[in-house]
């Protein structure tokens, strides 16, 4: 069993990871969006 929770832990890692990361880069460009429409 160890190595099957291991081996789902590794490929859900990655995704989890590349969700983080295209919620942050939707962060930065509502935010830059944001100040460009203040300028």
């Amino acid at each position: 069993t160890t190595p099957a929770a291991s081996r789902s832990f590794c490929a859900t890692t990655p995704v989890s990871s590349s969700l983080k990361l295209m919620q942050t880069r939707l962060k930065l460009h509502v935010l830059y969006a944001t100040v460009q429409g203040k300028l």
